[in-house]
């Protein structure tokens, strides 16, 4: 499990979310099911926060509180940068504070996660 935490796949996951949030809303396939939208977020971001702070974990030495809390900023810039992309260069695409928050909380999740993996190995 741990040879998961490597840059190079969170590299390929913050592609991966890039693609989506730039696809066109025209090419998102259209599903009946009450705010799926907003679990897809919760679901990419926990994975993208366990990456990184996965990552973090095995690379630095320091603090787990810090590096978890250093692994939600980031994941909490990349999110918004995404929403501020498709605000400004995809008009089919538009900024929603929810997605925010449903990115926030997919992190927050995905560090817990983390957490609970890298202690449960003590």
């Amino acid at each position: 499990m741990e040879a998961l935490f490597k840059r190079r796949f969170l590299i390929v996951w913050g592609i991966f979310v890039l693609v989506l949030s730039t696809m066109p809303a025209s090419e998102v396939p259209k599903i009946d099911f009450p705010h799926l939208d907003k679990i897809v977020h919760v679901g990419l971001y926990m994975v993208l926060s366990c990456l990184i702070c996965g990552y973090l974990f095995r690379k630095l030495e320091w603090s787990k509180l810090k590096l978890s809390i250093i692994s939600l900023i980031l994941a909490g810039i990349y999110g918004l940068l995404m929403e501020l992309i498709q605000f400004a260069f995809f008009k089919s695409r538009s900024f929603e504070v929810s997605d925010i928050i449903s990115n926030i909380i997919g992190s927050f999740i995905g560090i817990i996660l983390v957490n609970k993996f890298f202690n449960s190995k003590k």
